[in-house]
């Protein structure tokens, strides 16, 4: 199951750097939540507040459609471009808000201390689901 849902990101291979790429693609899409204000988006958000190439606009295509996979986002339209929401809402805007400092982003553990949303963000979730493979 674990590899079906993860399609996107599981070449055998290549593990350690799926799963960079798949960190570095979730980093991005918190930047987009943040300039944007709305977890409403689209992977050419990316292209169009940044400026960023297409490597990287795809790579984000395919982390919002794993989220959907595993129910953290939910899909709006079958035309092009794809547009998601991200769910539940109140998650992610508490997961936006503790990770949208690059100097906090993705630090569950800092000063001794545990961030209340470890083991139930979409960070934790799909950390987990690599880990499972």
């Amino acid at each position: 199951m674990a590899a079906q849902v993860f399609g996107a990101f599981s070449s055998p291979k290549n593990a350690a750097a799926n799963e960079k790429q798949m960190v570095k693609a979730l980093s991005l899409l918190i930047d987009v939540v943040s300039t944007k204000r709305s977890l409403y988006v689209k992977a050419r958000d990316l292209a169009a507040i940044y400026g960023y190439n297409h490597y990287w606009v795809t790579q984000l295509g395919k982390l919002l459609a794993l989220l959907e996979r595993l129910g953290l986002a939910e899909r709006h339209n079958g035309s092009r471009p794809v547009r998601y929401t991200l769910k539940p809402k109140t998650l992610w805007r508490e997961f936006i808000k503790r990770c949208s400092s690059r100097r906090q982003r993705f630090r569950c553990e800092s000063e001794g201390t545990v961030c209340g949303l470890a083991g139930i963000c979409p960070y934790w979730v799909l950390k987990e689901g690599f880990k499972r493979r």
